[in-house]
């Protein structure tokens, strides 16, 4: 197989998250129950009059800033005529000829490379088809759905730089809360345009699109099998047509769904039924203003006022429900290292969603920063910590009252530690009568012994050094009564 150099650009499709669709008053969530969110306006009956949902403009606007686009102040919505089952009424209304933000970009820290934003424009989604073997439903719930699509410039060369935008992305869109960005239901999809080219022999494939992607997984593996399908293909001089190609994703390969259609023939024209958008310099500037901290801002932020290492900040300021987590974690107990470590490992371990199930945690900062105090302040051992921090997920109940409850608290009592600890030597005396002086012969490997029931009598609530001391103690209570 040749070596050529691989091209990919993305478009994104983000569903937003507005009350109503685009174009109607129709309720904007998934419903279990095909086309229940449907009116004549969703379906293209004739002379139904699309009305633009201003939201749709607000949220588009804040995405093209935080991707640092141009924003064009006088733009119009245009219609792409084209003709199949999931678009009833023959066009798509979106912004073709001038879209909302051009010349974007946004930077890849681990690739150390800005990948261009061409576009971001506004358009509604289409109908959902499911396929069968003999036929096709179509449910219309989807349709007249608020999307804003963003068009990158083929600046990506390989599949860990696709996965590395994507991410990027995706967190980028979760702090402005335009969009729940469920992949799975559709609400984040990718389209893949992908071509090789061969500079030393100067020749290329046509450019491949990839369509309806909607997992990072399934992006990747598309992108790595159009790459090895195309890279084959020019070393044999085979010659191609641009295709709208599909993933499948139980075979793992792409399939020709249809031949691709050049702009012309789609026929797009102004939408004569909305008017053109004119976007004030106030609106513009105050939309920025109350732009929020994003992801990149967030991580430096972290790294310089929290002193954390770069794993740390990359996890905490990937979802806008962990950072603040965070932060309000640290209002109750300043320690940023421990609360970062607990969150990355024990919480997280504990969350089968992961960081997206932060948005819906029993467990809230406060007590989180209060069970992390008891641990700093030395009252409670880790392990104890970890049984409460289990117990807080399920009940989201105070973790004092737990310790409390639970009978969980930190044994500090000296006089406790030692009746316990002299309960436990005299039991295993009994148990095994050569102990002590096997702690005469051998004092490190008995005292490891002890330790490890002592801590296990315990449940961990006594600081170990405490019961070493304790059980030298006793030890030395024993010798002196000559019970060996």
């Amino acid at each position: 197989m040749i070596k050529a150099e691989t091209v990919i650009g993305l478009e994104i499709h983000v569903e937003l998250n507005t009350e109503t669709k685009i174009f109607c008053g129709c309720k904007n969530q998934a419903s279990k129950n095909p086309n229940e969110y449907i009116c004549p306006t969703c379906l293209g009956y004739p002379g139904a009059l699309p009305r633009l949902n201003k939201k749709v403009v607000d949220y588009a606007l804040k995405a093209a800033l935080a991707l640092n686009c141009e924003v064009q102040r006088n733009t119009h919505m245009d219609r792409k005529h084209y003709f199949y089952p999931d678009l009833p009424k023959g066009y798509q209304i979106t912004q073709a000829t001038k879209p909302l933000g051009i010349k974007g970009k946004l930077y890849l820290e681990k690739a150390k490379k800005t990948v261009g934003i061409e576009r971001i424009h506004i358009e509604e989604d289409t109908g959902k088809m499911m396929h069968r073997s003999d036929d096709t439903d179509i449910d219309y719930n989807r349709s007249g759905v608020p999307l804003i699509e963003i068009v990158t410039a083929p600046d990506l060369s390989n599949e860990v730089e696709l996965l590395e935008f994507l991410e990027e992305l995706k967190n980028l869109l979760a702090f402005l809360e335009i969009s729940d960005l469920k992949m799975e239901e559709g609400s984040l999809r990718c389209d893949l345009n992908i071509n090789v080219i061969d500079q030393k022999r100067g020749t290329k494939t046509p450019v491949m699109e990839v369509k309806n992607l909607n997992s990072f997984k399934g992006a990747v593996k598309a992108g790595l099998y159009e790459q090895k399908r195309l890279r084959k293909a020019l070393g044999k001089n085979r010659e191609l047509t641009k295709e709208t190609r599909g993933w499948d994703q139980k075979r793992e390969e792409t399939k020709t769904l249809r031949k691709k259609e050049d702009s012309l023939e789609y026929q797009y024209f102004i939408e004569p039924e909305i008017l053109p958008l004119q976007l004030s310099q106030r609106k513009i500037r105050n939309t920025a203003g109350r732009m929020p901290e994003l992801p990149q801002q967030k991580r430096v932020r972290f790294k310089k006022q929290y002193d954390l290492p770069d794993y740390d900040v990359g996890i905490l300021a990937k979802n806008p429900y962990v950072a603040d987590f965070f932060e309000q974690a640290l209002l109750v107990c300043y320690a940023p290292k421990r609360i970062s470590n607990w969150i990355m490992t024990q919480l997280l371990s504990e969350m089968p969603k992961g960081l997206e199930g932060f948005k819906d945690l029993a467990l809230k900062p406060k007590d989180f920063g209060k069970l992390m105090t008891l641990i700093e302040e030395g009252k409670v051992p880790k392990k104890i910590g970890e049984k409460v921090l289990k117990e807080i997920l399920i009940t989201g109940e105070d973790p004092e009252r737990i310790l409390k409850n639970r009978n969980l608290g930190k044994i500090t009592d000296p006089e406790e530690i030692q009746k316990i600890v002299a309960e436990l030597v005299d039991q295993l005396s009994t148990q095994y009568p050569e102990l002590l002086k096997d702690y005469q012969k051998k004092p490190d490997k008995a005292m490891k012994f002890l330790m490890g029931k002592g801590m296990e009598r315990t449940g961990g609530r006594v600081d170990p050094e405490k019961l070493r001391e304790s059980i030298k103690q006793e030890l030395l209570l024993k010798f002196q009564q000559k019970e060996y």
